[in-house]
């Protein structure tokens, strides 16, 4: 059984977590993430394209999750060609494994990104029904691009946070708030401004999101955003 408290250096380390993903069970390949995320080791990134190219929907899941814990933007491009891979998802199918292909792809944290999640946004799938669920996770890897600076992703969720249905407009400036909560007083002013329209029109749900964004980030700091609280209306 593998224990990473018996493994030497870090060579040792990753020859081990490699063994293991070729051999492993799933349990055992779970548990070598932590690892995958803190080495960022060039030499994991074979073995994982390999499994998300041929491997079962379950192993091309594992594979997903432990790219996005190496983050090399390599990657992207065998990521999105699991999601024009039409017929692992026909009618409904493995929404697990989208889903963590789709937050990957947000995760890794690279600018290219973007424009292909924006592809997945509009993707439907043979014989299902709706593709709320996929334009879910969508927003959320642009999330994940925000938070990492990318200028494009935020633009795309200002864009959908003004353009989209009433559910994922809210989501969007959610996930635009999120985007600075680590550096609050960095926000766009167009950011700002669009979030305090959203307090004034629209649906309940959007204007309570777009509120709680705006309270949020002036809480953190930003005195932009707690401006916009004595702002008055024809502002």
């Amino acid at each position: 059984m593998y224990r990473g408290q018996d493994i030497g250096d870090r060579d040792q380390l990753v020859a081990t977590c490699i063994e293991i993903l070729k051999s492993g069970n799933e349990a055992e390949r779970y548990k070598i993430l932590p690892h995958v995320s803190v080495t960022r080791c060039q030499r994991f990134l074979d073995p994982l394209l390999g499994m998300l190219g041929s491997g079962t929907p379950g192993d091309q899941e594992f594979a997903a999750l432990a790219l996005g814990a190496l983050g090399d933007p390599a990657a992207i491009d065998p990521l999105f060609a699991v999601l024009q891979d039409t017929h692992i998802f026909n009618k409904g199918r493995n929404r697990s494994l989208e889903a963590a292909v789709i937050l990957t792809l947000g995760e890794i944290g690279h600018e290219k990104a973007v424009d292909l999640l924006l592809q997945v946004y509009g993707l439907r799938y043979l014989g299902e029904s709706s593709a709320h669920n996929r334009k879910v996770n969508v927003l959320s890897a642009l999330g994940l691009l925000a938070q990492q600076g990318s200028e494009r992703a935020v633009e795309q969720l200002l864009d959908l946070a003004t353009q989209e249905q009433s559910d994922r407009q809210a989501q969007a400036v959610t996930e635009l708030s999120v985007a600075y909560w680590h550096r609050a007083n960095e926000v766009p002013d167009t950011v700002l401004k669009a979030m305090y329209k959203m307090t004034q029109s629209g649906a309940d749900e959007v204007r309570r999101a777009a509120v709680a964004a705006l309270s949020t980030l002036a809480n953190l700091g930003c005195r932009r955003a707690e401006g916009y609280f004595s702002a008055p209306a024809s502002s």
